[in-house]
């Protein structure tokens, strides 16, 4: 049950986002998050894959400046928004408008898994992705790639779903924080650099 909270100023009645959609987004975006990391690893181990898809992702991620802070919060927070919203929202709405304006078939309507034009989109987007990975950290791996590729279709369809980044955007900062506090040492190394 949604609160709606408002405020009065001059007569003039403005409703405020509900703090409880603010909330459900987030816990979806984060529970989305620990649900694609507890599947890459099944499907990693299927593939054979040894390591820990959590290893596997902070071993790609460099620590900047020696600061432990500044690592989690680039890596983990704002990196992840500003891919997320640069790749599935304006890389992936732009495909998806090529593809409809070269095929004229209506792929903006709605989430509908079975779309083939929408589906050469996600592919299209998920590859730009993993390729932007490939070129900006030298990634050359099997497994961190395909890691990158298949969190690429995941993220497009959560932005199709949720016609919205704000899930994306929690659920991609949830596992890099994950990854990254791997690297740093974890929550301990983090509290110490903060207190100590």
């Amino acid at each position: 049950i949604a609160i709606k909270a408002m405020i009065k100023s001059n007569d003039k009645t403005i409703p405020i986002p509900t703090l409880t959609s603010r909330v459900l987004g987030i816990g979806i975006g984060i529970i989305l998050g620990y649900a694609f990391i507890f599947l890459a690893t099944i499907v990693m181990g299927l593939l054979g894959v040894g390591q820990s898809v959590i290893g596997i992702l902070a071993s790609t991620t460099p620590p900047l400046a020696s600061s432990k802070i500044i690592t989690v919060f680039t890596w983990g927070i704002l990196i992840p928004a500003v891919e997320t919203s640069f790749f599935f929202g304006r890389v992936l709405e732009g495909t998806i408008t090529i593809i409809h304006d070269k095929f004229g078939y209506a792929t903006t309507q709605g989430f509908n898994l079975l779309n083939a034009y929408v589906w050469w989109a996600v592919i299209i987007v998920s590859g730009l992705f993993m390729s932007f990975h490939f070129a900006a950290k030298g990634i050359t791996e099997f497994a961190p790639l395909a890691l990158t590729f298949m969190f690429g279709i995941v993220s497009c369809w959560v932005s199709r779903y949720f016609k919205q980044l704000r899930e994306n955007i929690i659920m991609h900062a949830t596992i890099n924080t994950q990854a990254v506090l791997s690297r740093v040492g974890g929550l301990q190394a983090l509290t110490k650099v903060v207190v100590g």
